[in-house]
């Protein structure tokens, strides 16, 4: 806890606008040809979970939540834009699919045989001007690449992407 608590802290502090982390999880982190399953605490005290909230309430930034299947990915971040008054911040998400109802939010969900492709819905957002985009997930690079031209354009972002998939 404390170590998190320092780390959050003095990126604040200096401004950071973002913090990168990687949980070992118990896992060997010299073995890369077969998949490894790893667990680790997901507790968050109530001071990370101010801090969040608080990041989540600015009217700039991104805010990327990053981990493996299972991880707690979605859970976090639906949690996150839960606590948006969605009656005075327009709040606008790309998904696929959608997995929970947000009130008063403009859900739209990827149908590749449609033709509504992910890069497709972000352009139209882009053009809504949403207070608050929500990309899920960046699987692709042609994804993640209009996500961050989705969060340059608009005034803040969050998304959900698989790890391994968030920095290339």
């Amino acid at each position: 806890m404390f170590i998190a608590n320092s780390i959050l802290s003095e990126g604040i502090s200096a401004r950071a606008s973002d913090i990168h982390i990687e949980p070992k999880a118990g896992l060997d982190i010299a073995e890369r040809r077969k998949p490894q399953d790893g667990s680790m605490a997901r507790d968050m005290g109530d001071e990370q979970a101010e801090t969040l909230i608080d990041c989540g309430n600015q009217s700039f930034g991104m805010i990327i939540f990053v981990g493996q299947t299972g991880s707690g990915k979605s859970t976090s971040v639906y949690s996150l834009l839960s606590q948006i008054d969605t009656e005075t911040r327009s709040l606008m998400s790309v998904e696929d699919p959608v997995e929970y109802r947000i009130p008063s939010a403009n859900q739209q969900q990827v149908n590749e045989k449609a033709g509504v492709t992910f890069n497709a819905l972000l352009k139209s957002s882009v053009r809504q001007d949403p207070d608050i985009p929500y990309g899920r997930e960046g699987r692709n690079k042609g994804a993640r690449e209009g996500g961050c031209r989705l969060h340059q354009k608009t005034h803040q972002e969050r998304t959900a992407a698989p790890k391994g998939q968030e920095a290339h």
